[in-house]
């Protein structure tokens, strides 16, 4: 990873970016567009990682570049900026009980959610919220991807808490609608890369690039 070389005003190489994937399925498609207009020499890979395969995939050398949701970056090794920040939506099937109606803690915990798996922040603070509920013992199943949530709530099954622009497409479409609950923080979306590696020309591009496409994004 991160070989490249510039001819021509041009940028030519392989970048590979370590990513979630609802990141994967969202907005860097839109990237990797205008990479190959601008950049036609210039490869770059997508691998679906969680921040643990993440930021292992930066420590070998496996990434030069990562996309994180997560509010900190407290590794060392790792040099991490915040381009963007991505608002959370509780949604639903359109037929659910819930659909367009708002609800408090007490109404969700008596739900069943469908979120991702250990390690996701948003996930894991939702998790804890609905289980401090008093008297209510909450239906919850993890997944390690997100489209698996996905489906099962856009299937009639229950709920979730995703990036709204995980679900933004479904939510055109009306196959999910939003529940109006408990406010949620927006979860960061962290640039990072190994503090100590060579940073190739065609990583510097992808870099500017993704922080283009995801701050016009937000």
């Amino acid at each position: 990873a991160g070989q490249g070389d510039t001819e021509a005003g041009a940028v030519a190489g392989e970048v590979v970016v370590g990513a979630g994937d609802s990141l994967c399925s969202s907005r860097l498609p839109e990237v990797i567009a205008a990479l190959r207009r601008d950049h036609p020499r210039l490869d770059v890979h997508l691998h679906a990682a969680d921040t643990v395969g993440a930021v292992d995939g930066l420590r070998t050398g496996r990434l030069d570049l990562a996309l994180l949701l997560e509010p900190e970056v407290d590794e060392r090794d790792l040099l991490a900026r915040r381009i963007t920040s991505e608002p959370l939506v509780y949604v639903a099937a359109a037929g659910h009980r819930l659909a367009g109606r708002s609800a408090d803690w007490d109404e969700l915990a008596r739900e069943s959610f469908f979120v991702h798996e250990e390690g996701c922040s948003y996930s894991d603070r939702l998790v804890r919220a609905l289980q401090e509920v008093p008297g209510v013992r909450p239906r919850i199943t993890r997944f390690g991807s997100i489209d698996a949530a996905r489906s099962c709530v856009a299937a009639g099954l229950g709920l979730t808490l995703l990036p709204r622009v995980t679900v933004e497409r479904q939510l055109a479409e009306g196959r999910l609608t939003v529940v109006d609950g408990p406010s949620a923080e927006p979860v960061p979306i962290q640039l990072a890369r190994h503090r100590r590696r060579w940073v190739s020309p065609g990583a510097r591009v992808v870099a500017e690039e993704l922080a283009r496409v995801f701050a016009a994004g937000a």
